[in-house]
Formats: C-alpha cells, sequence, structure tokens
C-alpha cells in the first residue's frame, strides 16, 4: 500500500435520491486517472432508498406497493452484494486507483478500506473490527439465500463486538476500484423486510440477530448531521483529506449515468 492512500480527497455531500448517488459513485470511479488522488465520499438518501445488489434478482423484492406507500425509493447498484435499506445511515463511498494499493485486487482494496472505516468509526465512540476472510465465509455461506445484506457478515467487513456494523459492496476496474457501504446510525435498516419476498408486512425496527447499528454500538443516539460532521473531521484530521466537490468532468459523466441507467426502470429491473 503507497503513501498515496493517506492523500484523500473528501466529498461531503446532503442527503440526495438514490438515483443522483449511485450515479454519482460510479462516475467517481469512471473518473479516477492515474496520479489522482484516492477518494472518500460521506453522503445520505432521501428519500429512503432500498438498494439491491448489481446482480441480485429483483425477484427477491415483495409487493412494491408497500414500498411505495411508506415513500421508499428503489435502485441497482454498480456494485454487488444484497439489499439495503438505506434510511438512518450515513454512507460512505470509497475509490482507489491501481497506482493506490500494491498489489491492487479486490481483496486489497477491501483491506485499504476497512481499516480507514475502523479509524473513522472512533470518532463515534465505535471500536470496529474487521472480519477475518475464514470467519466471514462461514458467516456468510450461512445465509447465502436470504437477499438482505445485514444478515451475513462478508470478507473483510466492520463488526462491533460480533455484530455487523457496516454493510459494504464493490466493483473493481482495470484502473480502479469502487467500494461503498452504509453505516447505520439506528436499526431502520431492518425495516428492508418489509419490502423483500416472504417478509411480514408488520415488520419493525427490531435489531436483525447478527447486526448492530452505531447507536447501539456506542451507547448514545446520533443524527445525521452529527454523525456526518463527526466523521468528516475525523477524515481531516486523522486522515489528512482534502475537501473538494465534484469535477465539470464527473458532474458531466454522473449526470449521463443517471439519466440513462440509475433512473432507467430496465437497469432497474434487469435481473
Amino acid at each position: 500500500m503507497t503513501q498515496a492512500l493517506q492523500a484523500f480527497r473528501l466529498l461531503i455531500d446532503p442527503r440526495l435520491p438514490g438515483a443522483r448517488n449511485m450515479a454519482v459513485d460510479e462516475a467517481l470511479l469512471h473518473c479516477m486517472a492515474p496520479g489522482g488522488a484516492p477518494v472518500l465520499r460521506l453522503y445520505g438518501f432521501a428519500p429512503p432508498c432500498v438498494s439491491l445488489g448489481r446482480f441480485q434478482a429483483s425477484g427477491d423484492l415483495g409487493d412494491d406497493a408497500m414500498r411505495v406507500r411508506d415513500g421508499v425509493d428503489l435502485v441497482r447498484r454498480p456494485t454487488g452484494g444484497r439489499a439495503v435499506l438505506h434510511d438512518d445511515e450515513v454512507t460512505y463511498a470509497i475509490v482507489l486507483g491501481r497506482d493506490h494499493l500494491q498489489p491492487f485486487t479486490k481483496r486489497a482494496a477491501y483491506r485499504a478500506s476497512a481499516a480507514l472505516l475502523v479509524r473513522l468509526l472512533n470518532a463515534l465512540g465505535v471500536r470496529g473490527a474487521v472480519q477475518p476472510g475464514d470467519t466471514a465465509a462461514s458467516t456468510a455461506s450461512a445465509a447465502d439465500a436470504d437477499p438482505d445484506c445485514f444478515r451475513a457478515t462478508g470478507e473483510y467487513e466492520i463488526t462491533a463486538g460480533t455484530r455487523k456494523l457496516v454493510g459494504s459492496a464493490q466493483i473493481t476496474t482495470r484502473d480502479a476500484a469502487l467500494q461503498h457501504g452504509s453505516i447505520p446510525l439506528s436499526t431502520s435498516y431492518a425495516r428492508i423486510s418489509r419490502y423483500l419476498r416472504g417478509a411480514g408486512a408488520d415488520a419493525g425496527e427490531t435489531a436483525i440477530p447478527g447486526a448492530t447499528s452505531v447507536a447501539a454500538a456506542s451507547g448514545r443516539p446520533w443524527s445525521y448531521d452529527e454523525a456526518l460532521q463527526e466523521l468528516s473531521e475525523a477524515a481531516r484530521t486523522d486522515l489528512g483529506s482534502e475537501p473538494s466537490v465534484l469535477s465539470d468532468a464527473e458532474q458531466s459523466v454522473a449526470r449521463e449515468l443517471e439519466h440513462a441507467r440509475y433512473t432507467c426502470p430496465r437497469w432497474t429491473r434487469s435481473r
């Protein structure tokens, strides 16, 4: 891992619709140029949004009528993994170029991103741990059929104690890697059971066995604005990150992706 990994470019966004958020994350991946700084983006979702993994079957969804009545949006991510309800959370995206990692592999990107997240979570009073590959594999295999991301712990994901805290997914190209995921502030993510096949309509916000939230792990509630401010400050002071905004090229690519892909029902229901 090279020293360049420490000089992050920091993007801090308000809560945005799911289609816009996915378009921006993918634009950052495609616009990562050789010699460019690695990127850390912190953001949220408004309205709440269910995201499907890129290769996840849309048949995992239940009756859409309930989701629409609840004012919950739907988007398909550019990354893999399973469904997540993005609501009361801070979402992160990390983009690393080939020259930021040695070797440049999916696992190297997961390890680098996990190490960064553990450092940031300290700002919220959370002592996170990175799950090793052998433990993660046995945990994930036990729940392979479940469409809910938070019901299994993946390789190099973050736990607090023995419970999954951060749900992450990744896509890697020849030149760059995008990893993004959900840092739940409360157990609102558990409401996803209302929108998945075979789930009861009366499902509430009871914590999923094996999963937790920042509030539970830190022993205090956090608002979105509060958590975003603390994480952003930690990124600046602990990681030496430099506040930034999207370039003209990134804005252009994001607009194109949002229109052509992430607001398109054909993409969302493609599997």
